[in-house]
Formats: structure tokens, C-alpha cells, sequence
């Protein structure tokens, strides 16, 4: 199969889709390339797969297109992005329109910070994927890396993605599956290489796809979910169970 005749990953089997990968001939597109998304595009762009990152923020891109790398504090990826911009499997760019229809896998690691009523704004989310309804090619997989609430993507996402008039019908023109990024800021690298990740999809075969792509690019256990809702519920668990244990030991020090 040539690129030309777009290899889209829902279209083939897994063994396929290992073969492919293999060989590099998968396209991802990282939407959202700040603090998380930029060190997972360079992490798929170093697994030897052609990544393009999409950010409206044209002073991030316009550095990057310079090779300047824009994480000063985050440790070795520096070294990374340096050969992945010279051996040409990265690149950025603010025109959505021109990387999503190229891609096989759409990733989208976008911010979802509360408002000042605790409330997750999901307006970034909300935005890209009314894009992604006039973007997408049959046979592409988005995966949502950000943090968002159970029952987000089944609620809201799919039909955002297939549009008012449903021109675009999920688990038949595209497949979509969370896995969601585990990582503190400083040790993004270190925790990349070493913590499982989860994934969900709409099917089991959407998460098989997923997980392949992900033990293709990081190499750690993947555990699958049953659902998207599932992998989110886990992820937001293991985010309060760390919360809370930060919020006793620092009331313990202070009670000292």
C-alpha cells in the first residue's frame, strides 16, 4: 500500500499495522504541542513515525521551525528534538487544515484548566474537534491524551467529531480511544519510558490499534480499559489518590 493511496489505520489489521509501523510509514499529527504535547510528538517522531505538530501559538511554531528547542527545563529531549528536526520526522506548523488530512493518527493533547469555578473548560477540545468533522479521512484514529471527565468523549466528543449532520459516523469513518499522558513537568522523559499507560476505546479493536501504537513509541505496559470513560475514571482516580497523599504530607510538616 502506497501513501498515496493513504494508509489509515483503521483500515488494517493489526499485524498490518505492525508492519507499518515498523517501517515508519504511519503519519501521526500531534494537536497541541506545549508542555505534554510537544514531548509526545517527539517521542513518536524518535520511534521513526513522520510527526507534524499542530499549536496555534505561531511564536512556538516560528521557534521550532528556527530548531530552537522551546522546553529549556525539560531534561534530554532536547537531544531529541535536535534529530528529529535534522532527519525530517518533525516538523511544526498553525495550519491544522493542512496536517490532519494527511495524518493516520490524530493526537490531541490539548489544555482543559478549571475556571474559577472548578469547571473544566473544554472549549480547545470542543474547537478542534468541529475541525476535525470537515478534516478527517475515512480510516483515521484520533486518540484524546488529555485530562477530561468520564463520559466526555461518548457524551460529547463523538458527536462533536460527527457533526450536526452526522457526516462523519464514529466506528465507521473514524475510530477514536483515550490515553491519557501520565507525566510530571521535569521528568516528563524518565516518566514516559516507565509508567503503563492506559487505553480505551469505543471497541476492542480501537484499543488493540491504540495500544499497539503506544508499546510501538514508549515500550511500557499498556492496560486496557474497557472504554474511554473507564481509562478517563482510572486517570482522574490516580490524580486525586496523588493530590490527596501531597495534601497529607504537607499538613503533616506543617503540624511539626
Amino acid at each position: 500500500m502506497s501513501k498515496s493511496e493513504t494508509l489509515k489505520v483503521m483500515n488494517m489489521d493489526l499485524d498490518s499495522l505492525e508492519k507499518y509501523l515498523k517501517s515508519g510509514q504511519v503519519t501521526i499529527c500531534v494537536v497541541g504541542i506545549g508542555r505534554i504535547g510537544l514531548p509526545t510528538a517527539l517521542s513518536f517522531a524518535n520511534a521513526g513515525l513522520q510527526t507534524i505538530g499542530v499549536d496555534i501559538n505561531t511564536k512556538l511554531v516560528e521557534m521550532i521551525s528556527r530548531g530552537e528547542y522551546p522546553l529549556k527545563d525539560e531534561p534530554e529531549f532536547d537531544k531529541i528534538f535536535d534529530k528529529v528536526i535534522a532527519n525530517k520526522k518533525f516538523y511544526a506548523t498553525t495550519n491544522i487544515e493542512e496536517a490532519v488530512p494527511k495524518s493516520d493518527v490524530i493526537l490531541l493533547s490539548l489544555p482543559t484548566p478549571m475556571d474559577e469555578n472548578y469547571v473544566p473548560n473544554y472549549s480547545a477540545l470542543i474547537s478542534v474537534g468541529k475541525s476535525l468533522n470537515k478534516l478527517l479521512t475515512p480510516g483515521s484514529l484520533v486518540v484524546v491524551e488529555s485530562t477530561i471527565e468520564p463520559g466526555f468523549i461518548e457524551n460529547d466528543m463523538i458527536s462533536i467529531i460527527e457533526g450536526n449532520e452526522k457526516n462523519r459516523k464514529a466506528g465507521v469513518d473514524f475510530g477514536i480511544a483515550v490515553c491519557p499522558e501520565t507525566a510530571n513537568p521535569g521528568e516528563i522523559l524518565s516518566d514516559f519510558r516507565k509508567l503503563p499507560r492506559l487505553a480505551g476505546g469505543t471497541d476492542e479493536r480501537t484499543t488493540n490499534m491504540v495500544s499497539k501504537i503506544y508499546k510501538h513509541v514508549f515500550g511500557v505496559e499498556i492496560l486496557h480499559m474497557p472504554d474511554c470513560k473507564t481509562a478517563n475514571a482510572a486517570k482522574l482516580t490516580a490524580n486525586v489518590f496523588r493530590d490527596i497523599n501531597i495534601a497529607f504530607v504537607n499538613e503533616a510538616c506543617n503540624a511539626v
